[in-house]
């Protein structure tokens, strides 16, 4: 089955491949139910078409979103239950899945080397993650080329999501010496790179030090999690549908300036890497200037985006400050350097907007 991104197979791309497939004798499916935050209902037809045609292994073509759903079709294919059931803590994964590859043509989530896969319930206005090292793919293919053709937006959304695991991985309290040496090399990556594959999409270069950087940002929250903003994009995202690179960026700046009095040294670390002007300054001044730095990278980027460019009013900030404190993303604020009340929460949200 070649899961593909609907875009990318109204491209041609879709028919080049089973083409390929033709050439050698390897019959194929295409399964293009996709969505920006993907469905658990998709997840269940992608398993059922998989089951009814007998395919042996899954092949993952497009961003984050579509790598996720053919992940979760590999391992649920050798299961009874539904996508969304098994996002349940007390359910066991089936210990055979068919073969998974993945061919990401987006520099961001990193999904081709972490053992998660993020869905959504639209009927139930929740998102939950798969969660079992069987959703870890067996081979990634990462080819920059295919990265040529995203547009700005996609290109900086994407980013943003890769820079940030990077960036959240970092600070977080599961944090280990070897996952800070791979978030170093990725925000520093991103700083230098992102940019530029922004306002060149045609630069080579740059797209191959993001698809790096996307990469190892995946392997960093494998190792460390993700923290507040992560958990605070994803109730947007599960909320309101509000696209996962975007709603980070909405609140990203806003909760690192809350959140460096939690631990100066670790913010002061992090300042030097987005900046290494900034070695020479302080320790309390390095921590500090750590959200303008990342202020200063959304700008060279032109992407600033707010909570209310999805559709977030004020009188939702009591649903999303809910959700969060219910839902599974929680712990994300377990692990963030600093303790947030539900009241400093609230006003996130709403300074956000």
């Amino acid at each position: 089955m070649l899961v593909i991104d609907p875009s990318l197979d109204q491209s041609g791309l879709g028919e080049e491949i089973v083409s390929s497939f033709k050439r050698t004798s390897i019959e194929s499916f295409k399964f293009t139910n996709i969505h920006p935050n993907p469905i658990c209902f998709d997840i269940d037809k992608g398993v059922q078409v998989a089951k009814q045609n007998q395919c042996d292994v899954i092949i993952g073509v497009g961003g984050g979103s579509t790598i996720d759903t053919a992940k979760a079709i590999a391992v649920l294919c050798k299961s009874d239950g539904t996508a969304w059931e098994h996002t349940q803590e007390n359910i066991s994964f089936p210990k055979e899945t068919l073969p998974m590859l993945a061919v990401p043509t987006t520099a961001g989530t990193g999904s081709e080397v972490t053992p998660w896969s993020v869905i959504s319930n639209p009927d139930e206005k929740d998102k939950r993650a798969l969660s079992t090292c069987s959703l870890f793919p067996d081979v990634a293919l990462i080819d920059p080329e295919l990265m040529i053709s995203m547009p700005k937006w996609v290109t900086a959304s994407s980013g943003i999501d890769a820079f940030s695991h990077s960036l959240e991985s970092f600070i977080s309290s599961y944090a280990t010496p070897y996952s800070k040496v791979v978030a170093k090399e990725s925000i520093r990556l991103a700083v230098r790179y992102l940019p530029e594959a922004v306002a060149n999409g045609n630069n080579l270069e740059a797209r191959s030090q993001m698809a790096w950087a996307s990469m190892l940002g995946g392997m960093a929250i494998t190792h460390a999690r993700t923290v507040v903003p992560h958990a605070l994009g994803t109730a947007a995202s599960a909320l309101f549908d509000a696209p996962h690179g975007g709603s980070i960026a909405a609140c990203l700046e806003n909760v690192l300036e809350r959140s460096f009095v939690g631990n100066f040294e670790i913010f002061a670390q992090l300042s030097g890497t987005l900046d290494e002007s900034t070695k020479c300054f302080p320790l309390h001044e390095r921590a500090q200037k750590c959200s303008h730095l990342v202020r200063r990278l959304l700008s060279d980027i032109d992407y600033r985006v707010r909570f209310g460019d999805f559709g977030i009013k004020e009188e939702d900030i009591d649903s999303m400050t809910d959700w969060l404190f219910r839902s599974s993303f929680w712990s994300d604020f377990k692990v963030h350097p600093r303790l947030f009340t539900v009241e400093e929460v609230h006003q996130i949200i709403q300074e956000c907007l």
